[in-house]
């Protein structure tokens, strides 16, 4: 997830699921997902719950030329992975080299400019959106943010679920991604 996410919901750990456990141990994972924080500034507090009651250690995912204070206390509250030489993460890159780590699945929960260049980089293979019943006003953005692409990404619904007046959809992107699974 994007820091700008992290710091606006306070997020902690994942938590570890009694009824997964087993499933994941026979897996050879760890007891609880990692949470990986994207962040090329590291303005992060590496004192947090997110970092110091996590199960299974955070990731931090930086650039090369981080802050050199910053990417130390970054290793010591957990893992770091580098994406991208300067200013922004290369986040086709970051897929990579948590796919490479033995990480099979990624799941992105970001703001606009996350999901942008996720989409951007042909990484995105399905799209799960919640509809609060709720209508607010005021200055927002629109779902992703970044350069225009030059062609729309297309959709397939896949799931629709509802609860309590929440839309839950599922969407499958059309286009093929040399992410997929």
């Amino acid at each position: 997830m994007g820091a700008g996410t992290v710091r606006a919901e306070g997020y902690g750990p994942a938590r570890v699921s009694p009824e997964y456990a087993q499933a994941r141990a026979a897996a050879g994972q760890q007891p609880a997902a990692a949470i990986a924080v994207v962040s090329a500034s590291l303005d992060l507090d590496f004192d947090s719950p997110l970092y110091t009651d996590a199960t299974t250690p955070t990731i931090t995912v930086t650039v090369e030329d981080a802050r050199p204070d910053r990417l130390a206390r970054a290793r010591a509250a957990g893992e770091v992975a580098l994406a991208g030489r300067s200013g922004r993460v290369d986040l086709a890159a970051a897929i990579d080299v948590l796919a490479d780590s033995g990480r099979g699945r990624v799941l992105c929960e970001g703001g606009p400019t996350v999901l942008a260049a996720i989409a951007a980089a042909d990484a995105l293979d399905e799209l799960c959106l919640t509809i609060s019943p709720q209508l607010r006003a005021g200055a927002g953005l629109r779902m992703l943010v970044g350069p225009a692409f030059a062609e729309p990404i297309g959709l397939d619904l896949g799931s629709l679920l509802t609860d309590d007046g929440f839309v839950f959809a599922r969407y499958l992107v059309k286009s093929t991604s040399t992410h997929s699974q």
